[in-house]
């Protein structure tokens, strides 16, 4: 008799646990998936804030937009030149690829000067 019971307890635990769809394996993968939607979720909602404020800040005033133009897209008036100062950690870099900078620079510039 204590065969067919135990028997029947092992099938029934099986079924708990490997059971397709509603095992318990099943279950605490899709619980662990749901919180991390939920930490994405709260992740990006700060981010949308973030960057939503960013905007409204970038666009109500002219000055905040003249400058981010400046800075991020190196932009100028006619009448400007824009110098770009490189820090020392990048200085052996640019020194090692000297050559084809320079290379570049004689192609851009006389459509600088021409333009």
């Amino acid at each position: 008799m204590l065969n067919k019971y135990f028997l029947a307890i092992v099938m029934f635990l099986f079924i708990l646990f490997f059971s397709e769809r509603n095992g318990l394996i099943n279950q605490l993968e899709q619980k662990s998936k749901y919180n991390k939607a939920l930490e994405e979720n709260e992740y990006y909602g700060t981010e949308i804030k973030k960057l939503q404020n960013d905007h409204d800040n970038l666009f109500s005033n002219p000055k905040n937009l003249e400058k981010f133009a400046r800075e991020k897209f190196l932009m100028k008036r006619d009448d400007e030149d824009v110098f770009i100062f490189v820090e020392k950690k990048f200085k052996n870099k640019i020194t090692n690829d000297k050559k084809n900078i320079a290379c570049k620079l004689t192609k851009i510039l006389p459509k600088v000067v021409t333009g």
